[in-house]
């Protein structure tokens, strides 16, 4: 039987999408590492991953469902579960990262507490998508599925337990992360002039870290609606009532091959495959386009010459170095129109490099009345 023209064009852009958009969240890549920024790294990692997966799983399978490679099927599967965990767990990250600085509440960070900083956002980044593998053996019906033109598909049935181990961490992080987001709206709302203000002084990229803003409110808007609508159109579906473990893994190592024809009313996993694109393209737009990724396309490509970048046109005012990110935290709510001007000095780890502040550089802020 032959497939749609809608259904072809449609593969053929989801494998070229897939690729590209691989290739794209890679590129801003070594800056975020420099920057040791914990939140996009993981989820740039995660992206990549999964864009590079389903652009080979679309390659292999594009006209059939034979069970040719069954050990990447195992490892594709696992990692696909994890992926999705992943995405909300990094834009956690993300935005709570991005509260802290608008709030300015971190505390002064000596190199070891900085450390300790990293190790805590790799925590919340990692830990739940690594519960979700230790977990997925658990919600597992049998060992994979095969669509054609798609590929490798967990089979995890919607239980019960499904809902517990996975949907309920995804709201309670979406719920999080939407708190963090709220707030950082909030503060900026009430203190933007401060904040601008304490970035400038910080010699910080003002334009990331409001892209970093966009990419929050964007998590804020989308992250739980995306949730819920997923949920409900799974709570439709075929519901698997929990019987234990041995009814579950009943027949554990089959493996069911769809064709095109079987699985094209049950769109769920073409869907999530789209979702994974639209993150990634997104997470380029926002954050691929900073100054210091635009300064690093044009080393690449050789056009440095030719199109300086503004930095580099523009005297230092740290002798070429990048000062750490200060922040000023109010001790109390100041009155209206009064400036803040707390000299309880903090620091917040973000995207900068992070230095120690020498005696020359707070010498520097405190000619200028910073300190």
């Amino acid at each position: 039987m032959d497939k749609p023209a809608s259904w072809v064009a449609e593969q053929k852009a989801l494998t070229a999408l897939s690729f590209i958009t691989f290739i794209l969240v890679v590129l801003p890549l070594p800056g975020f590492i420099k920057a040791r920024n914990i939140g996009c790294i993981l989820y740039a990692a995660w992206i990549a991953v999964l864009c590079l997966t389903s652009f080979i799983n679309t390659i292999v399978w594009r006209d059939h469902a034979r069970n040719i490679a069954p050990v990447w099927c195992d490892i594709y599967v696992r990692l696909a579960f994890m992926g999705n965990m992943g995405i909300l767990s990094a834009g956690l990250v993300i935005a709570r990262r991005v509260s802290l600085v608008a709030t300015a509440s971190s505390v002064w960070l000596r190199s070891e507490n900085r450390t300790r900083a990293m190790y805590g956002d790799l925590a919340i980044g990692l830990t739940p998508p690594i519960a979700q593998l230790i977990e997925f053996w658990f919600m597992q019906g049998h060992r994979f599925d095969i669509l054609e033109g798609l590929g490798c598909s967990a089979a995890v049935p919607f239980s019960i337990l499904n809902i517990c181990l996975t949907w309920v961490w995804n709201f309670i992080i979406g719920l999080i992360s939407a708190f963090y987001c709220v707030r950082t709206l909030h503060t900026l709302l009430r203190r933007h002039r401060h904040v601008r203000q304490v970035l400038r002084m910080a010699n910080m990229d003002l334009q990331l870290f409001y892209r970093l803003v966009a990419m929050a409110v964007v998590e804020l808007c989308c992250t739980l609606p995306l949730v819920l609508f997923v949920f409900v159109n799974n709570m439709r579906g075929a519901y698997y009532p929990w019987k234990g473990l041995a009814d579950l893994h009943l027949g554990f190592e089959r493996v069911r091959q769809f064709p095109y024809e079987m699985w094209v009313a049950e769109s769920a996993f073409q869907q999530s495959l789209w979702y994974q694109i639209g993150c990634g393209l997104l997470f380029f737009l926002l954050l691929g386009f900073t100054q210091d990724s635009r300064a690093r396309y044009k080393r690449w490509l050789g056009l440095s010459r030719f199109f300086p970048d503004d930095q580099s046109r523009k005297p230092s005012t740290t002798g070429g170095k990048r000062l750490p990110f200060f922040c000023f935290r109010p001790s109390g709510d100041m009155p209206e129109g009064q400036e803040e001007t707390s000299t309880d000095l903090r620091f917040a780890y973000f995207s900068s490099v992070l230095i120690a502040p020498s005696r020359s550089d707070i010498s520097q802020l405190e000619s200028k009345g910073s300190v």
